[in-house]
């Protein structure tokens, strides 16, 4: 039975105190719904690095900038045409090709997930005629949550020790993966025999 790591658990609570920052800040700001600012805040938290919480936090960040961009695209073509469901089942998917181009040529590889949720979230749930203040105020949430993942990876960061800890523990489990691959391989080569 696999046992749950002490640094999953840390990793855990960090991410559930997030989303609940994320809640409370916009429970009293009446900001709406707190459910772009929440997922811009798991991702970068999915490591206890300070650098890596940033990076990714950038990455989400510019990926939200290209998705909403590309969702605000979206509206302005989809309003003149008035909705036509004909035109949108075409455009969603070509402006979301259009998004993995960008990232690519931007060198954003880590932010197209994030680019593509925007476009797809904020493309099919708001109502016409909101589109450009919807999706700056998705852009905004997504500071929001990035800024809340920096904050708590800053508070609570691993110490040397547990840092060490955690590198002794990766080291082990890849020196059981390595001894897992060497006996496939052992197996490997017999079949061939």
């Amino acid at each position: 039975m696999k046992t749950i790591h002490k640094y999953t658990l840390i990793r855990a609570v960090k991410i559930a105190v997030s989303v609940a920052l994320c809640i409370i800040i916009f429970h009293f700001s009446d900001r709406g719904a707190p459910i772009v600012a929440s997922l811009s805040a798991v991702a970068p938290l999915m490591s206890s690095d300070l650098h890596a919480t940033i990076k990714t936090g950038r990455n989400t960040i510019a990926g939200n900038i290209i998705g909403g961009g590309m969702a605000l695209l979206y509206f302005f073509i989809t309003e003149i045409d008035h909705a036509n469901f004909d035109i949108e089942i075409f455009l969603l998917p070509f402006f979301i090709v259009l998004v993995v181009l960008i990232c690519e040529l931007l060198h954003e590889h880590s932010g197209i997930v994030a680019a593509i949720s925007a476009t797809i979230l904020i493309s099919l749930s708001v109502s016409y005629g909101e589109s450009f203040g919807f999706a700056l105020s998705r852009i905004i949430d997504t500071f929001i949550g990035t800024t809340i993942a920096v904050g708590i990876n800053t508070l609570f960061k691993p110490t040397k020790s547990e840092i060490k800890a955690m590198i002794r523990e990766d080291q082990k489990v890849l020196s059981q993966k390595q001894s897992e691959l060497d006996n496939l391989s052992n197996e490997l080569e017999e079949h061939k025999k």
